[in-house]
């Protein structure tokens, strides 16, 4: 019984074990677990992809081993930016941990990495001294949201000279750093920081930023003297000034590195030194001059005037305006060299007027492996009948699909089908309100930039069509917007065209496909909600509906007392229409089973719990600053909030976690937390990936790698619990001074919409994780980001500012939008109704929930509720209780004693307390008088006259608060109360505020007037929380707190809806000549034994002999074997003399003549104890003989990557993969046999089996997820089993020998069992670890005893 008892704890030990890693891991071992292993290799590939060579005479790749590095950013690279978008961040919800960077498990710095991959660096003690200067500098100034940056050093020549004596090739390094809260600068920048150290007197430093510094320059000229090679690298979140590289002599290369998270230093390493390939393209135009950009002399503070941002340059935006303008730009949009060459060459075009398809051949023809991408833009006709010009003009050309080939080998091609939707040229026209195609030709154009491209095709339209028929809802007065400027027009401006020689001539010979325009449909939008009519369902049979409204400001322009144009006030009014339903206690897992819906729910809800229900909890989560661990939970100080925990006794509802951000989850790395359990206190480690910033993964312009980071982003994001990241980000790079450009995408709307849409979908696709895209939307700038107003053309924002947005939407269907801080035509872009409700979700079919930005900008919540901004951010009680108040009537809460009362709220520095006014506020001229009623044991009389003549108010001869000041304490909720959160500026009561009520029974306070400007219904409130619960049944949290309810099924979100296409790319190897290919299985199981054919394609001649020689990732695969693939084919000779290397020589008897043709089965093993990695195959030669003429030609080759994993989409094996890794290190570490600390052969043997157990199902690609779990839980048990089977010592006494005095120890606890009181002291006699001290035991030590 004992023994099966002993069993039985251990399984449920295992099994709440198992629950802790599966569902939400505390990990106490600071060791990489095998997600973020296998997602440092994702962070690497995006930046691999998405560094830009931008210049190269000669000096790339490097030779040698041997460089000497310069720069702040070679020593300390930046990986991001700073701000919410950090996800190392120190402040900010106590996230993250910025000195993370400089943890060896990462590959930041280029230093270090140059050092990691062999190099010797020249100048190593210098890099050493300048990165421990900038690191106790960032100590000591580092916090919340700063854009940390280091002054540059002044080289000298001879420091510049005894760097170059080891290597002729230097590596210059220009690191600008920015972020959230503020914009970038034209001109240097200055600090004040305490460079010396907290306590001596703040330096003044100076920092570059888009242009150089004075002595940035002058330490390049020293530079590019010194060295025959010199690379510059930008290290930055977005452009730079550039003239530079052509004006210093002895510059030779220049690399957009970004800030490429992670592992940026090493991705740097292997692109410099050839490894890998650029392939990365821009994603914004580079100008020559600052001055060039279209919004340079407006943006932000440009002109004086941050806060009405006019963007009169409509929708000029990027390399629309570059080219429709005819200025030469830097580097163009889509730009990028490699180290080899590509032919692109146009096969097709096809089009009608549903889809147009380009099909595209391209050919590496130079000596290095590479990438290209194919970049298809259109030219649009100008349209007529526009009330201004620029209203139906069209820019040069705009982007309308892309796609990256595969890699290829020197001479290999590929051929490329781009297709997308004809009616996707069309453009806004605001005259027709909708979308049109204006008559004319509609140039198609093909390349690998903005300003490389040829004419592929001409479209002809021989009338106009309206595509959408839709409604203005984004006005602006045209007073307003052309107050200073007009919008602009590229025939009033006058601007050239960019054009290239040739051009015409390529129009007019090219193909010309006639479009019918009574063949293309015109689809007219039918708004639903345009009357803004809001239901209320009640309990309450007598709940008379009202006319509901409140003020907003207007875009209707008035005169301003100053003489400019301003705005008025207008009435937003609308009816309530009221359904009744009956009182029921319901849950939320009635409407999972379907017995009751989400409106009978919410029915039965209070405004208190409505409103509840549609905030966020408060700043960061509730154990933020007490973090506990326990076997299905652990906390996750750091996140940006949570939804409320408060409706889950009464309605079953559970919460779930959101967190920041683009460049990673942003958490604390390391806390101290209780383990609930045994109550003590234990060290979590919470490490995330830190991914190249949004910049970054665009420029790779490869969708799949794209949604294959979203897929890892997403299973990160399970692991640690997370159900929601706000991510990603998509505004419009409209002018590269934006501070938080780092954490956007593009200039460009439709690689914006691609780029986003790509993430979400892989994100998404694990069941319980959500996109939240932001911020919605023309949040462009930092300057006054807290209430700036964008003001824009109905053009404008539809076709650059909304348009990623809607791509996405359609496209992905993102969980989550979050709205702006920023106005766009003096709303707040959370309070407004058409940007929200007729456009998001009515136009463009959105089913998610909105959200605010933290803090809501000068949104105000009531509107935003009504406007469809269901969720607001980061809530609290505070903003509960300013929500009821515009719902209902909501009088201010007191003590018994007449006090005004106080409650918790959690703020950004912790927990602190607020007094309950409700919707009013204390005012000594107030007239609206307030009854707080006292209790039985109280009274109020007058006390001490005062200052003023007032007397103090006291009950029971105490005086009573009015006011007071909170601290903030950090800590938990509970020892909040209990004294940690103090009270300072006390201000007690006196006549002044309040009087007495006859007979001293109550207290009347003066206050403010009730607020009556805003009135919303409690329908408003419903519609946002049923909003918010559908999104939360499908979140993580749900799927948790469900778990095992056949009720509950949490799939992928946007499975359940139609999504949209906007393009398909298919690629194709290219069939024009022989070719020996590679068909394999793309994934592997661990340990697996599989198939490799090797074939012998696109025969022209009749081929009787072939060499083959195949090579292979030795690390990864052993060869085992190959046969011809039929009797016809004679293997005569097998060399397998090098490791990674197999030769095949073969003759085929009567000849290969087909155009496919399979030649070998080879097969392959994967090594043992090889998994969640990525190895090669290749056919690296290619010698076929041709009979009768006995000549030997080469065939083209290939190679495959095959991903080791045992896992699968839909299913999680890090669980058992850790604990298989835990099982086989501890049996490798033990040794059988009888001597203490020995363990018994048999239980070996039994682990053993255990072990080969858990593989088979690791090894089960078709293995389910209760399975997996099944056998994590047994192998756990198993280790424990066996850990209890250790041999002990025999000698209890410690004397050195066994004898009668270690049989008395044994006996004097003989009988004494687990569950006794001394058993600490006791289980010393338990000899074999049965729990139990019994004759056994007793045995074990008499056997023992020598003569």
């Amino acid at each position: 019984m004992k023994a099966k008892r002993i069993v039985t704890l251990l399984l449920v030990l295992s099994m709440l074990l198992s629950m802790v890693f599966v569902s939400n891991a505390a990990y106490l071992d600071p060791a990489p677990t095998p997600r973020l292993i296998e997602n440092a290799e994702i962070a690497e590939k995006l930046a691999l992809e998405g560094m830009i060579l931008l210049e190269n005479n000669g000096a790339l790749p490097i030779s040698g081993k041997s460089v000497a590095l310069f720069g702040v950013g070679a020593a300390r690279t930046y990986r991001g930016g700073s701000g919410s978008g950090d996800p190392w961040n120190g402040g900010l919800s106590g996230g993250g941990d910025p000195r993370s960077n400089q943890n060896p498990r990462w590959n930041v710095n280029i230093y270090d990495a140059f050092k990691k991959a062999g190099y010797t660096v020249t100048n190593a003690d210098y890099m050493e001294d300048l990165g421990a200067r900038f690191d106790k500098q960032f100590g000591e100034t580092m916090g919340g949201m700063d854009a940390f940056r280091y002054p540059e050093d002044e080289l000298t020549e001879a420091q510049v000279a005894e760097a170059a004596e080891g290597t002729d090739t230097a590596i210059f390094v220009i690191a600008r750093n920015a972020g959230e809260g503020s914009d970038r600068s034209q001109t240097p920048q200055n600090f004040n920081v305490r460079i010396n150290g907290p306590d001596q007197p703040a330096v003044r430093i100076e920092v570059g930023d888009y242009n150089l510094l004075p002595k940035e320059i002058e330490n390049l000229k020293l530079v590019g003297a010194a060295f025959e090679n010199v690379i510059v690298v930008i290290n930055c979140g977005g452009q730079i000034d550039t003239k530079f590289f052509h004006e210093i002599p002895g510059l030779d290369s220049l690399i957009f590195m970004g800030q490429a998270g992670q592992e940026g230093g090493a991705a740097l390493v292997k692109l410099l030194s050839g490894e890998v390939n650029f392939s990365g393209k821009t994603i914004n135009t580079w100008a020559k001059n600052y001055s060039d950009y279209p919004a340079a002399e407006t943006f932000a503070n440009n002109d004086g005037r941050g806060q009405d941002e006019r963007y009169v340059e409509g929708i000029y935006v990027g390399y629309r305006y570059f080219d429709t303008a005819g200025i030469t730009p830097a580097y163009p949009f889509g730009y990028g060299l490699s180290y080899t060459d590509f032919d692109i060459q146009v096969l097709d075009v096809q089009a009608d007027e549903e889809t147009v398809s380009v099909k595209v051949k391209v050919e590496n023809t130079g000596d290095y492996a590479g990438k290209e991408v194919v970049q298809v833009y259109y030219s649009a006709p100008d349209g007529e009948g526009g009330d201004r010009p620029y209203q139906t003009e069209k820019p040069y050309q705009e982007l309308i699909v892309y796609g990256k080939t595969s890699l290829l080998e020197p001479g290999e091609s590929q051929v490329l089908t781009l297709s997308y939707n004809t009616c996707d040229m069309a453009y806004y026209n605001e005259k027709d309100e909708g979308y049109a195609l204006d008559p004319g030709d509609y140039i198609l154009r093909v390349g690998n930039s903005s300003r490389n491209t040829h004419v592929a095709a001409v479209l002809r339209l021989e009338a106009k069509v309206i595509t959408e028929k839709l409604k203005n809802l984004m006005h602006t007065d045209w007073r307003i917007l052309e107050e200073r400027e007009p919008v602009w027009s590229k025939a009033e401006k006058g601007w050239v065209p960019y054009t290239y020689e040739g051009e015409s001539q390529e129009i007019m010979n090219a193909k010309v496909i006639d479009l019918n325009a009574s063949q293309i449909e015109t689809r007219t939008h039918n708004y639903s909600y345009m009357d803004q009519k809001v239901t209320t369902y009640t309990t309450d049979p007598d709940y008379e509906p009202e006319t509901r409204g409140y003020q907003e400001m207007s875009r209707n322009p008035a005169a301003g007392q100053d003489g400019t144009l301003g705005f008025t006030g207008a009435m937003v009014s609308y009816e309530e229409e009221v359904v009744v339903v009956p009182k029921e206690d319901i849950t939320l897992l009635d409407v999972y089973k379907g017995e009751k819906t989400l409106e009978q729910l919410v029915a039965q809800m209070s405004t208190y719990e409505l409103a509840t229900l549609n905030c966020g909890s408060g700043w960061g989560v509730w154990d933020e600053h007490a973090p506990i661990i326990s076997p299905n939970y652990h906390s996750i100080p750091g996140c940006a909030a949570e939804t409320t925990r408060e409706l889950e006794d009464k309605y079953g509802i559970p919460f779930y976690i959101v967190n920041d951000g683009p460049g990673g989850l942003r958490v604390r790395h390391k806390f101290e937390a209780t383990d609930v359990t045994t109550g003590e206190k234990v060290t979590v480690y919470n490490y995330s990936t830190a991914w190249p910033v949004s910049i970054v993964r665009a420029a790779t312009w490869n969708l799949e790698l794209l949604n294959e980071f979203g897929y890892a982003y997403g299973k990160e994001m399970e692991d640690m619990g997370i159900s929601i990241l706000l991510g990603t980000s998509l505004n419009i790079h409209r002018d590269p001074l934006c501070g938080r450009n780092f954490e956007y995408y593009s200039e460009d709307p439709r690689v914006a919409g691609y780029t986003v849409s790509a993430i979400t979908k892989g994100l998404q696709a694990t069941p319980g994780i959500g996109a939240c895209l932001k911020h919605y939307a023309a949040n462009n700038q930092e300057t006054r980001r807290g209430g700036g107003n964008s003001v824009m053309t109905e053009r404008t924002a539809r076709e650059i500012y909304l348009k990623g947005f809607e791509i996405a939407v359609k496209s992905a269907q993102p969980m989550n939008i979050m709205t702006s801080y920023n106005l766009i035509n003096n709303i707040p872009t959370a309070d407004d109704y058409n940007l929200l409700v007729n456009i998001t979700r009515d136009e463009w079919g959105f089913e998610g929930n909105i959200m605010t930005d933290w803090g809501g900008g000068n949104s105000t919540p009531a509107k935003s509720m009504h406007a469809g901004n269901d969720f607001i951010t980061p809530g609290g009680p505070a903003q509960v209780r300013r929500i009821m108040q515009f719902v209902e009537i909501l009088p201010p809460k007191f003590k018994e004693n007449g006090e005004i009362d106080t409650y918790l709220n959690i703020s950004a520095s912790g927990i602190t307390k607020a007094f309950d006014w409700g919707g009013t506020s204390l005012n000594a001229n107030g007239t609206n008088i307030v009854r707080a009623p006292l209790g039985e044991d109280y009274t109020a009389t007058l006390g001490d006259e005062v200052a003023g003549g007032y007397h103090e108010i006291l009950v029971n001869g105490e005086r009573i608060l009015r006011s007071a000041r909170f601290s903030s304490f950090r800590g938990s909720k509970e020892d909040a109360i209990n004294g940690g959160i103090t009270m300072s500026n006390l201000q007690y009561l006196t006549t002044q505020y309040a009087s007495i009520e006859e007979g001293g029974k109550a207290i009347l306070y003066k206050c403010n007037d009730y607020n009556t400007s805003i009135n919303i219904c409690r329908g408003d409130l419903q519609k946002s929380a049923i909003a918010n619960l559908k999104v939360l049944m499908q979140t993580l949290g749900a799927k948790k707190y469900f778990a095992g309810n056949s009720y509950v099924n949490v799939t992928p979100w946007a499975d359940s809806f139609d999504l949209r296409s906007y393009y398909s790319v298919t690629i194709e190897d290219y069939e024009g000549s022989e070719k020996a290919v590679i068909t394999s299985p793309s994934s592997v199981r661990p340990a697996a034994t599989f198939e490799v054919g090797v074939g012998i394609n696109n025969l022209n001649q009749e081929v009787y002999a072939q060499d083959i020689i195949l090579t292979y990732d030795a690390d990864v695969f052993e060869y085992v074997s190959a046969a011809g693939a039929n009797d016809n084919i004679k293997i005569l000779k097998e060399d397998t003399s090098t490791a990674g290397k197999v030769r095949l020589i073969a003759a085929n008897i009567g000849g290969l003549s087909e155009t496919s043709n399979k030649v070998f089965d080879v097969i392959f093993k994967v090594k043992n104890g090889v998994n969640n990695t990525t190895g090669s195959i290749a056919i690296t030669s290619a010698k076929l003989g041709v009979a009768p003429e006995g000549t030997v030609i080469e065939a083209a080759l290939d190679s495959k990557s095959i991903l080791i994993r045992d896992s699968h989409p839909g299913t999680d094996k890090s669980a058992l993969i850790a604990a298989i890794n835990n099982a086989q290190s501890l049996y490798d570490a033990s040794e059988a046999g009888t001597e203490p600390g020995q363990y018994p052969q048999e239980a070996k043997d039994t682990l053993y089996t255990a072990i080969n157990e858990a593989k088979a199902v690791r090894n089960d690609s078709s293995a389910t997820q209760s399975q997996i779990d099944n056998a994590v839980i047994a192998l756990n048990n198993a280790v424990d089993i066996f850990k209890a089977s250790v041999i002990k010592s025999a000698d209890l006494n410690n004397d050195g020998i066994i004898d009668v005095g270690d049989l008395a120890i044994v006996a004097y606890h003989y009988g004494k069992d687990s569950e006794s009181t001394d058993w600490d002291e006791a289980k010393i006699a338990d000899m074999n670890n049965d729990n139990l001290i019994d004759i056994a035991d007793l045995a074990y030590i008499a056997l023992r005893i020598q003569e």
